[in-house]
């Protein structure tokens, strides 16, 4: 059965740009810096489809997935 966590593998250079949290019951996603828009585009559409969602929230902005979200996904699968 493969990782639903590999968006890290799909992320790819871009993984460089970003910092990765995993906190008790969430995932939490968010950019080191400035990035270009273009770049800034392929992340979104890779954890956007990885089930992410994109918390506008100023300097504190992020992508979140919810853990439990996961081990939901993981029960209808089987």
């Amino acid at each position: 059965m493969e990782s639903k966590s590999n968006f890290a593998v799909q992320l790819v250079k871009r993984i460089e740009k970003v910092h990765i949290v995993n906190e008790k019951d969430s995932i939490k996603i968010s950019t080191k810096g400035w990035i270009d828009r273009q770049v800034w585009r392929e992340v979104n559409d890779i954890l956007r489809l990885n089930g992410f969602s994109w918390l506008p929230n100023g300097l504190d902005s992020c992508w979140l997935k919810l853990l439990n979200e996961m081990q939901d996904e993981d029960i209808e699968e089987t």
